[in-house]
């Protein structure tokens, strides 16, 4: 069994996980290339997790800057 927790960083919360990054979004901070077919970098893989959306950080594109 996976244990990871949301690290108490209030600007970009992400989980680690196998030496891995996910960001963590609510819904309505999700970027806008997420699940998107016409897009040039579709983001088709995530995680739900109590409420957040757990995007990788090797699939978000690399023009999305996190704020």
């Amino acid at each position: 069994m996976l244990r990871f927790k949301l690290t108490s960083n209030k600007k970009n919360k992400y989980v680690r996980i196998n030496n891995q990054r996910f960001f963590a979004f609510k819904v309505g901070s999700l970027p806008s290339a997420f699940a998107e077919v016409t897009s040039e970098e579709p983001i088709n893989a995530w995680l739900n997790y109590r409420g957040y959306t757990l995007i990788s950080e090797y699939s978000l594109p690399k023009s999305y800057t996190l704020r």
